[in-house]
């Protein structure tokens, strides 16, 4: 064929490629665990990436976070211990939760191996939930633990709202298995709301859907009141500055400056002018 090339000659290096790219499904639908973009996070680094702890995988192994690991296998050992469940019953769930749980990050994760991402998701999980179950049930709490210190744990607070996130699912699975009959807290999504409202202001309320995708869109839909079914941007009740002030340090006040234009004075209904509205644009 004039000026084509002949359709039964070798596939060259880039049609392979090319194939083999195409292959690979693009459907982003299941994603909602996200990096934060690179035009916020340029404006401070410090705001947005975890200083004390990894949870998850995108800042899973580095090197500044790696002391944390030592007390998160402490409290997998407390939970070891309390529950007296072995420990190839928590493996064995996770395994099978594994691909689930891949689908969640909108990165890919073909760094980390499956032995490597259970035992990351075992240990974050179970420190997440010991560190919520011992802060909401009085019986739990060790005067020797000083993550329990409000300093502390209001720092833990702030870096479970960025990157480090894992599963909903991954969570409520492992606070089922490590639930003891004589626990007054039974209900993690309630002990997480609680957990948050030490470093929020006003009160959060308890989303009526189940359907929770990760702590940070707990806490989103805790927060926000949806004035429909239907409408995709919800806005917090109380002001923006308190909201930052509470979560975040001075690096993260500079990086999310550009966010906040102004405080609401008007209802939505009053004022549709969206530079003069606190918004957040919530992810389908």
């Amino acid at each position: 064929m004039p000026g084509g090339r002949d359709e039964t000659s070798p596939r060259t290096p880039l049609l392979q490629k090319l194939q083999v790219d195409v292959s690979i499904s693009t459907d982003s639908s299941s994603c909602s665990i996200f990096e934060v973009p690179n035009p916020l996070r340029q404006i401070s680094k410090e705001a947005y990436e975890p200083q004390v702890i990894s949870i998850g995988p995108y800042h899973h192994g580095k090197g500044q976070l790696k002391a944390m690991e030592v007390h998160k296998m402490s409290y997998l050992k407390m939970l070891l211990k309390q529950t007296e469940i072995s420990l190839e019953r928590y493996v064995k769930a996770l395994e099978n939760m594994e691909e689930e749980a891949r689908q969640f990050y909108s990165e890919p994760l073909d760094r980390i191996g499956g032995e490597e991402i259970v035992e990351m998701m075992l240990l974050d999980g179970c420190f997440i939930i010991e560190l919520i179950r011992k802060s909401a049930m009085e019986e739990l709490k060790d005067e020797n633990d000083h993550f329990l210190t409000d300093f502390i744990l209001r720092r833990l607070m702030r870096e479970l709202l960025i990157e480090n996130q894992l599963p909903f699912i991954i969570l409520s699975e492992l606070f089922e298995m490590t639930l003891m009959p004589n626990d007054e807290a039974k209900d993690f999504m309630g002990i997480a709301i609680k957990f948050f409202s030490r470093v929020m202001p006003g009160s959060l309320r308890r989303p009526e859907h189940k359907d929770m995708k990760h702590l940070l869109g707990l806490l989103h839909d805790s927060c926000c009141q949806a004035p429909s079914s239907d409408r995709q941007e919800v806005r917090i009740s109380c002001s923006p500055e308190k909201v930052i002030r509470s979560l975040c340090s001075k690096a993260k006040l500079k990086a999310m400056a550009i966010l906040c234009l102004s405080s609401p004075s008007k209802s939505a209904e009053e004022d549709n002018d969206p530079s003069q509205q606190w918004m957040i644009r919530k992810q389908k």
